[in-house]
């Protein structure tokens, strides 16, 4: 068995080592979230992460991109089944 105070060190290197992780994930967690509100609900996100803020800020500027993207990475992906499904192939012809 351990000291308590070599015990209680070593809790404390833990709890701070957990917590440091604890916070990684709750960021990335939360940038998940708003991408997948933008491709589900887009309405719903810029009511909830533009509207807020004032146009040009830092904040507007982050959020407005992630949906920007979202969007162009969309139409590329209509684009892609456009060519799939509507063009013919050449060697049909």
């Amino acid at each position: 068995m351990l000291p308590v105070r070599i015990q209680n060190g070593v809790d404390r290197e833990y709890k701070a080592t957990h917590d440091d992780l604890w916070e990684t994930k709750n960021e990335e967690a939360d940038e998940k979230l708003k991408v997948i509100l933008a491709k589900e609900f887009p309405e719903y996100y810029k009511q909830k992460f533009l509207d807020p803020f004032e146009e040009g800020s830092e904040l507007y500027t982050q959020n407005k991109q992630i949906l920007e993207d979202i969007e162009h990475a969309e139409g590329q992906l209509q684009a892609r089944a456009y060519n799939i499904v509507d063009k013919p192939d050449i060697a049909d012809l």
